[in-house]
């Protein structure tokens, strides 16, 4: 099942509204189990696999473990592990929309949505970004392995080239929007398939009513 990017914005955006609306540690698991199919759909099994036992690791600490701590030290670790927690479900929106959206599928959504072109091509530009960021820290990873570098030697010999390498992926990718003529304001047409089908709407309807729902409820976790 392939969702269209607009499908995936909106589970962002009820995300985010979830986290600051609601305190409902049931309802919370409720919507990490249904943005964890939503990211099993796109047939990406290890990376579904990874965030949910991210957020049982996390779940399990709070509830097993933090009712047994004290002091100042514990309080400071359970005061992160309760903000990982609350914050997960716009990790795994966050991660469903930009590892499974390609930039000329973006494109193409905000395209149909009638999107000002500066902002539609600021999108499509960090969607780009990062993974050709990490393309060149694994290439850089590799570079010191082969040579044997190791110790404090491997921040040195990472820290400079990435923010090198940040500043010309910047400037890469912006020629190359510009070339492809991105900004122009005639009529485009996009190859991408981002038609909103049937599931789409049924999804989007049931993440807005599950947010509805869940913020309308008093404010009481477990």
């Amino acid at each position: 099942m392939k969702l269209d990017p607009r499908t995936k914005a909106v589970s962002i955006i009820c995300a985010n509204i979830f986290v600051f609306m609601t305190q409902n540690l049931y309802l919370e698991v409720v919507l990490i189990a249904i943005l964890t199919f939503m990211l099993l759909s796109t047939k990406r099994i290890r990376l579904s696999l990874k965030m949910f036992l991210g957020y049982l690791f996390l779940f399990s600490l709070y509830v097993f473990v933090l009712p047994n701590t004290s002091g100042f030290a514990s309080a400071m670790i359970a005061s992160n592990i309760i903000c990982l927690k609350t914050l997960y479900p716009l990790a795994i929106s966050g991660v469903l929309f930009f590892a499974t959206t390609t930039s000329q599928e973006l494109m193409a959504a905000m395209y149909k949505m009638k999107a000002p072109d500066f902002l539609s091509i600021s999108f499509a530009i960090t969607i780009r970004y990062f993974p050709a960021l990490k393309e060149d820290y694994l290439h850089i990873r590799d570079a010191m392995k082969l040579r044997g570098v190791k110790g404090m030697q491997k921040v040195d010999g990472m820290y400079v080239p990435i923010l090198m390498s940040a500043s010309k992926i910047s400037n890469e990718i912006l020629e190359a929007s510009i070339t492809r003529g991105l900004e122009n304001p005639c009529k485009k047409e996009y190859i991408s398939d981002t038609s909103m089908r049937l599931y789409d709407y049924a999804v989007i309807i049931f993440l807005v009513a599950f947010t509805a729902f869940s913020s309308l409820l008093p404010l009481r976790r477990l």
